[in-house]
């Protein structure tokens, strides 16, 4: 991949040369949909815990919240 700078009133431009516009979506949602993914999984167990945690007591719970911030 080939940059070239140029300079147009006093600011340095960066092209990219050899990066079309289809290129560079397809590597983004190959980026973005497994971090999608991820964090739909992640709210998902978070709601199951607290579905379940629910039936047992409130701090039970709290416990719970304050260990899944950490991970």
């Amino acid at each position: 991949m080939k940059t070239t700078e140029r300079t147009d009133t006093g600011e340095k431009t960066q092209q990219l040369q050899g990066f079309g516009k289809r290129d560079f979506n397809r590597e983004l949602i190959s980026l973005v949909i497994p971090i999608a993914l991820q964090n739909l999984i992640s709210a998902t167990v978070i709601s199951v815990d607290v579905i379940m945690l629910g039936m047992m007591s409130q701090s039970a719970m709290a416990a719970v919240s304050l260990a899944g911030q950490i991970t």
